[in-house]
């Protein structure tokens, strides 16, 4: 009697952390899904190499990239603002940074940089992020 009640016990232990494991698992796998690939790499605990900032291209043609990331960070900016005006109704993160060409986090630097400064304005978080001229 006692072997089968400890039995039962068991069994009825297993199944609930089966349970917990599953709903886990579809907890993660639905916020994975919900990210984007970007933002998953940035939680990546293996150290990336850092980016260097484009600035723009030389007379005959080719891009510099520099290795100081301040380098152009004026132009960068007039060109993020100057874009955004051109869309009255807003533009979010992703078409604007397609739009500039740049890599996230040097866009989010310079977009961080425009917003404190008045130049424009931001609405949303993470991929609902949109940017409107002030």
């Amino acid at each position: 009697m006692e072997s089968e009640l400890l039995g039962a016990m068991q069994t009825a232990l297993h199944d609930d952390i089966r349970r917990l494991a599953e709903s886990f698992a579809r907890g993660v796998l639905d916020a994975i899904r919900s990210t984007s690939m970007d933002e998953l790499l940035e939680l990546s605990p293996s150290p990336r190499p850092a980016r260097a900032v484009p600035v723009p291209a030389r007379r005959n043609g080719k891009k510099r990239v520099s290795s100081n990331p301040t380098a152009g960070a004026d132009a960068l900016l007039d060109n993020l603002v100057e874009t955004v005006k051109k869309f009255p109704a807003g533009l979010r993160s992703e078409e604007l940074r397609s739009l500039l060409k740049m890599e996230k986090v040097p866009f989010r630097l310079v977009a961080r940089e425009a917003v404190d400064a008045n130049l424009i304005r931001r609405t949303g978080e993470k991929r609902s992020t949109t940017f409107f001229p002030q």
